[in-house]
């Protein structure tokens, strides 16, 4: 069990480094320029890059993803600027409250399974998923509905409702994360996510119905399920 604890706690104490990355070297773009990795699917890329790197190593798929989504980022944040202000402020909050949300969903699956690398590379290989959901709310947010959608806060309500149930302060969770020692990592985790959950809810009731919906989509895929 000890080495299960110690082994979950350095996974969190590496992986948080990790998730700040500058603007794409030329090191991780393999000689290529962002808008020829942006040309590839994104699972092809990886394989190019891998061949490329001849590197076929888990950490090499996940530079490989990341390099992909600070490049779709450096794209996204140009089409930002030509949006509204106010409307790029929101999507840009967005963007931070919920790769949050979505990094402590794979942290907190990852505290209940006592460790394991693979939420760690789910969680940097998720980055991608970030940019792939702003792309999609910059251009809805470039139509003309404007309407929110009457039906979010029945929805957020039934999404809070799931999340309380991965509390880990539960009597059957505190038993089950008692099996691996994880308690504090998961209440830390279960914790921000909560927290960017409802950064997330303070902004949809008064959000345009298109974005609400992408926002409630892509939280209802990253939350726990066990």
């Amino acid at each position: 069990m000890k080495s299960i604890l110690v082994s979950f706690s350095l996974c969190l104490l590496v992986f948080d480094p990790l998730l700040v990355r500058s603007q794409p070297s030329t090191s991780d773009r393999a000689g290529y320029t962002c808008r020829q990795i942006l040309n590839f699917a994104t699972d092809r890329w990886a394989d190019v890059y891998g061949k490329k790197t001849k590197d076929g190593s888990e950490v090499s798929q996940d530079v490989a993803h990341e390099t992909y989504a600070e490049c779709h980022k450096l794209r996204n944040d140009l089409a930002l600027r030509k949006l509204p202000k106010p409307v790029a402020r929101r999507i840009q909050n967005y963007r931070t409250y919920f790769q949050k949300f979505r990094i402590a969903s794979s942290m907190l699956d990852m505290a209940y399974a006592g460790g394991g690398t693979m939420y760690i590379h789910q969680a940097r290989r998720n980055a991608v998923v970030d940019e792939e959901l702003v792309q999609k709310m910059i251009q809805v947010a470039q139509s003309t509905d404007i309407k929110p959608n009457p039906s979010v806060k029945t929805k957020l309500a039934q999404l809070r409702t799931k999340l309380l149930s991965f509390n880990p302060a539960s009597p059957k969770k505190r038993q089950q994360l008692a099996e691996f020692n994880t308690q504090a990592d998961a209440k830390e985790q279960y914790g921000e996510m909560l927290q960017n959950f409802e950064a997330i809810a303070k902004l949809l009731p008064t959000e345009r119905a298109n974005i609400s919906n992408l926002m409630l989509k892509n939280i209802h895929v990253f939350k726990p399920d066990y």
